[in-house]
C-alpha cells in the first residue's frame, strides 16, 4: 500500500519531453552575423514553447511534430561585448551560450590548401599568427566526415584565436579573417569545412546536381550509384556536402570562400558547370542568392602523368566562373611553389580574398582588389597586337626582371612562338610586335603548368593566364 503513492509519483515525474538541444554552431564563443536575420534552431519536445533571448530581444516559437524548431532573431548590430544567448523550453530546460559576440561570419571550404594549418606555413607567417591573442577572431573547424544521408549536426566548438590555439587553424581562413577583423574593427567568425584531396563533386548536393541541365547525365548516374551504395563515400566520391555542409545550414553568414581544384585538374571541361551548381546550391540552401563567393585560382605546379599541360585549362575554367554573379577570384601565380602543391605563403592568399570581400561586401570601392583581366584584343594598321585589361588600378607594371615574360603567339600550323611584349606608355595596354604577327591566330599568356609571369596591376595583383583568338 505504501508503494502506491510512490509509484504514482514516479509515473508523473518521468520525463515526457525530448532533451532541449542546439546544434554545435550554437556554443560558447560563437559569432553571430550582424545586419541580417539570425536563424536559431534546435530540437525539443513537440508542442513545447521555445524562447530565445539575446541582446534585448526575445523571440518565441512552438516546436512542431518533427521535434525540430527554428526561429529568427531580428538583425543585430556588431558588438565585441561578450554576452549570453539563452534558450528556454516550456519543459523547464534552459541552455545558456556564453561569450557570444556579433560581427561577420564566413564559411571557407575546399581541399588541402584551405585545410592547411598555420603550423605548416612559413616560419615568418607562423610567428605573426602566434604573436598575440586575437579574441575577436574566432574559428569553427568542421571535422572530416562523409555520409550518404544529410546530417543534422557536427561535433565541433568555437575557439578564439589565442596564441596557443592558433597553429591548428586553417591558415587561409585565419589570414582572411584577421585582415577583415583589422579593417572592419568588428568580431569575425570563420567556419572551415574542407578535406585534403577532395574533388568538387562530393561538395555538391544531389538537388543542385539535378537542377543543372548540363549535369543531368552525371546526376542520374550518381543517384543510381548512391541507391546501389556503389558511389564511393569519401573525399573523392560522395558525402561531404551531406556531412560537412548540410549541418551548417541555415547559420547566418556573409559569404563563402573556396580553395579547390587540384584534384579536378585533369577534367577542367566540366569544372565551370560543377562550380555553378555548387555556388547556386549553397546560396539556395542559405536563402542568400547574392552571397559573395570568393575563390582562389590554383598556383603553378609541376603536375605529372595525366595532368601535364592541363593546369592552364583549369585556370581558364576558373576564370570563366567569374561569369557567375557576385564571385571573385584571387590569382596567386606569384606566390606558388613549383615543387610543392601546398605553397607556404598562405597569408598573401587570405589577404587577397579579404581585399575582394572588402571591395565587394563592405563598401571599399576604391580598393584595387582584383587582378588584371583581359578585356579586348585588337590589331593596329602598323602590325601591333594590343591587349586591353580591366582592373588596372593606376596601370600595369612588371613585378620583377626587365622584360615581360610568358607571352606567345600561335600560328595556323599549330606552332607556338614566344614573343616580346611591353606595357604602353600610359600603362593601360600590352603591346606585342613580332615577325609575321599578322599571320598569328591566337595570343597566349602564361599558358604552362609552371608559368610564373611578372605582369601585375598597380596594386601588385598578378594577371592570370589566358588565351584569346586574334581578330
Amino acid at each position: 500500500m505504501r508503494l502506491l503513492p510512490f509509484l504514482f509519483l514516479g509515473a508523473t515525474v518521468l520525463p515526457s519531453f525530448a532533451e532541449l538541444k542546439l546544434p554545435a554552431l550554437f556554443s560558447d564563443k560563437m559569432v553571430l552575423q550582424q545586419g541580417m536575420d539570425v536563424p536559431v534552431w534546435g530540437w525539443a519536445d513537440p508542442g513545447a514553447e521555445i524562447s530565445v533571448t539575446f541582446a534585448g530581444q526575445t523571440e518565441k516559437t512552438k516546436v512542431p511534430a518533427s521535434g525540430k524548431f527554428e526561429l529568427k532573431l531580428k538583425p543585430l548590430e556588431a558588438s565585441a561585448q561578450e554576452r549570453e544567448l539563452t534558450v528556454t523550453s516550456s519543459s523547464k530546460e534552459t541552455l545558456v551560450i556564453k561569450e557570444v559576440v556579433v560581427g561577420e561570419v564566413w564559411l571557407g571550404s575546399g581541399q588541402s590548401n584551405m585545410q592547411w594549418t598555420i603550423n605548416k606555413v612559413s616560419q615568418e607567417q607562423q610567428k605573426l599568427a602566434k604573436e598575440k591573442d586575437r579574441p575577436n577572431l574566432r574559428i569553427f573547424f568542421v571535422p572530416l566526415k562523409a555520409s550518404y544521408e544529410p546530417q543534422e549536426d557536427v561535433q565541433a566548438t568555437w575557439k578564439k584565436s589565442l596564441a596557443a590555439d592558433t597553429p591548428a587553424f586553417s591558415a587561409v581562413a585565419w589570414a582572411f579573417g584577421n585582415q577583415l577583423q583589422q579593417e572592419l574593427n568588428v568580431p569575425v567568425g570563420m567556419i572551415t569545412s574542407s578535406w585534403g584531396g577532395s574533388r568538387i563533386e562530393p561538395w555538391i548536393s544531389d538537388q543542385a546536381f539535378a537542377e543543372n541541365p548540363m549535369l543531368k547525365a552525371i546526376a542520374e548516374t550518381r543517384q543510381k550509384q548512391k541507391e546501389a551504395k556503389k558511389l564511393k563515400l569519401n573525399n573523392h566520391g560522395y558525402g561531404l556536402y551531406q556531412a560537412m555542409i548540410h549541418p551548417l545550414q541555415p547559420y547566418a553568414l556573409r559569404g563563402f570562400l573556396w580553395y579547390q581544384g587540384e584534384s579536378n585538374v585533369a577534367d577542367a571541361s566540366k569544372y565551370l558547370e560543377m562550380k555553378r551548381s555548387l555556388i547556386e546550391g549553397w546560396r539556395k540552401d542559405w536563402q542568400q542568392p547574392d552571397a559573395p563567393f570568393l575563390y582562389v585560382q590554383l598556383a603553378p605546379f609541376t603536375y605529372e602523368k595525366n595532368r601535364v599541360g592541363k593546369l592552364p585549362l583549369m585556370w581558364e575554367a576558373q576564370e570563366k566562373c567569374l561569369e557567375i554573379p557576385h564571385t571573385g577570384m584571387a590569382v596567386i601565380n606569384d606566390v606558388g611553389n613549383l615543387k610543392n602543391i601546398h605553397p607556404l605563403d598562405k597569408l598573401t592568399v587570405g589577404k587577397r580574398l579579404a581585399g575582394m570581400a572588402l571591395n565587394m561586401s563592405y563598401g571599399k570601392k576604391d580598393l584595387v582588389a582584383n587582378s588584371p583581366r583581359l578585356k579586348k584584343v585588337s590589331r593596329t594598321e602598323d602590325g601591333l597586337i594590343v591587349l586591353s585589361f580591366d582592373h588596372l588600378g593606376e596601370g600595369l607594371m612588371m613585378t620583377k626582371g626587365d622584360q615581360l615574360t610568358h607571352f606567345e603567339l600561335v600560328f595556323p600550323n599549330g606552332s607556338v612562338v614566344p614573343v616580346a611584349a611591353q606595357i604602353s606608355e600610359d600603362g593601360q595596354n600590352i603591346l606585342i610586335k613580332a615577325e609575321k604577327a599578322d599571320e598569328a591566330v591566337e595570343v597566349r599568356f602564361a599558358w604552362s603548368n609552371t608559368a610564373e609571369p611578372n605582369l601585375a596591376n598597380s596594386a601588385g595583383l598578378p594577371a592570370s593566364a589566358f588565351r584569346r583568338k586574334l581578330p
